[in-house]
């Protein structure tokens, strides 16, 4: 049904291609820049996944060639879609991003901005509260408390079932949640640390302090691994070199605050895989670490990539279902309205032997092709890359304002996640924008107006300029 090419030509000639496009996409599309822009972000995790496809497909295959040729057709169109949207907005790459992340940030948490955070705050804690009491349960840490009562193996069935209980036995609104728990709320700690870390006052890293310890609860209710991950990536992507806030040099607290983020990422990581059973307890550091960087590695390319070709491989077989399954997901946004093993869930049945208790939804590229087929698959490439090159663009020519550069920051973060309307929703990025918006709607802040008041309180916008610059 399908022609075959030979392999070894056209393994060459893919790589060719494949690197070509990342040459553009740096030298053009981002102009040599070391920033994570949500098209330099999406399109890093979208070159992991060609290259683990390329390990694991049969080239001999003309189903696998022709799944190859379809991911790097989207990724160049990808390219030319930002390259696109630097001439339509006539986009000085270089130039606008360097002055963008170089010149003075100015502080904005203050005033009715701040009450508005502690707004958030508090009602990202009650949500968080309302679904701890809903759920009755943390799977994280009542199976941690039963593995150090009985001294034993983690019982990763009990794990299982308590994690797929929360989304079939009853409606308890997690994407609602999540939302709160998972998106807002990191945000509203991010900016409330640069305050904290900005004013030095005791009592404002008492407030952060009891927010992280609520939230750290709160993203482990379902032992979903994901949100507690991206909560800390992005927190210590925000402060480094490929950051809208890099500093020259961090103090001794702030090294121990990123230190303190990476060993409890680390530490929840390494915990709640071997709880999945993907992870033997029993080894030794050795054997331990060594599954932990196996599962980390199938995630990104590994068996990620190959359980996405094994389910391309049928569903190249069979016509698009024009946009059918991108509506049926859509309906799951509606209270009650999904049904209690989804797409996703049966996706992730098939791959996992009949477990339901996860989620492995297509990737971008397989979902606009078993959405809207070839074509379209191309052409929702290109404007997707125009979108998101599009949204870097407003990122780096606005003000620079704490509050805007953040939560815009975070927004396109969240955004590289996107591969249907759906993801896009639960990824948080309308989320963010909204929080923004009502921030801008309830408490506007010119630019003059900050700066004429930080010229009278010179001692913050000196801190701020001397930290972040």
């Amino acid at each position: 049904m399908y022609s075959v090419f030979d392999p070894d030509l056209f393994t060459a000639g893919t790589l060719i291609g494949f690197c070509l496009a990342l040459v553009v996409f740096w030298t053009v599309a981002h102009g040599r820049t070391l920033f994570a822009s949500p098209p330099a972000w999406f399109l890093l995790l979208q070159a992991l996944f060609f290259v683990g496809t390329m390990i694991v497909a049969d080239l001999r295959s003309g189903v696998d060639q022709q799944w190859v040729l379809l991911m790097l057709g989207a990724f160049a169109s990808f390219v030319a879609g930002c390259v696109l949207a630097n001439a339509i907005f006539r986009f000085r790459v270089r130039d606008e991003i360097a002055r963008f992340r170089t010149s003075p940030i100015v502080f904005d948490i203050e005033g009715r901005r701040l009450a508005i955070l502690y707004a958030f705050a508090l009602l990202c804690t009650v949500v968080g509260i309302t679904f701890a009491v809903a759920v009755g349960y943390n799977v994280f840490m009542s199976s941690l408390k039963d593995f150090l009562a009985a001294g034993s193996e983690f019982d990763t069935s009990t794990y299982r079932t308590m994690r797929s209980s929360i989304s079939t036995e009853r409606y308890v609104a997690v994407g609602y949640a999540t939302q709160f728990t998972g998106m807002l709320l990191p945000l509203v700690i991010y900016l409330l640390y640069i305050r904290a870390d900005h004013t030095r006052r005791a009592r404002d890293f008492v407030i952060v302090g009891a927010l992280v310890l609520a939230d750290l609860y709160f993203l482990t209710i379902t032992g979903n691994r994901g949100w507690l991950l991206h909560a800390g990536l992005l927190f210590i992507l925000i402060f480094s070199r490929l950051g809208p806030l890099p500093r020259k040099r961090a103090t001794r607290g702030q090294l121990a605050v990123t230190g303190g983020l990476v060993v409890i990422a680390v530490a929840f990581y390494a915990l709640s895989t071997t709880m999945m059973g993907r992870v033997s307890d029993g080894g030794g550091a050795g054997t331990l670490a060594e599954g932990l960087v196996q599962d980390l590695f199938d995630r990104v390319m590994g068996f990620q990539a190959k359980g996405e070709l094994l389910i391309m491989r049928y569903f190249l077989g069979h016509p698009p279902v024009w946009g059918q399954e991108w509506l049926e997901g859509l309906a799951t946004v509606l209270p009650g309205g999904g049904k209690a093993h989804g797409f996703g869930s049966e996706l992730h049945a098939f791959l996992f032997q009949g477990d339901e208790s996860g989620s492995l939804g297509l990737t971008i590229w397989g979902s606009y092709w078993y959405n809207w087929g070839a074509l379209g698959t191309l052409a929702f490439a290109l404007f997707t890359g125009i979108g998101m090159q599009s949204f870097t663009i407003w990122l780096v020519r606005g003000p620079r304002h704490v509050l805007r550069v953040v939560a815009l920051f975070v927004a396109g973060y969240r955004m590289t996640s996107f591969h249907d309307p759906y993801s896009l929703l639960l990824e948080g990025c309308p989320t963010i924008l909204l929080f923004y918006g009502i921030c801008c709607v309830l408490a506007p802040r010119s630019a003059s107006h900050v700066e004429s008041r930080y010229r009278k309180a010179s001692r913050l916008s000196v801190l701020q300029r001397r930290r972040y610059t």
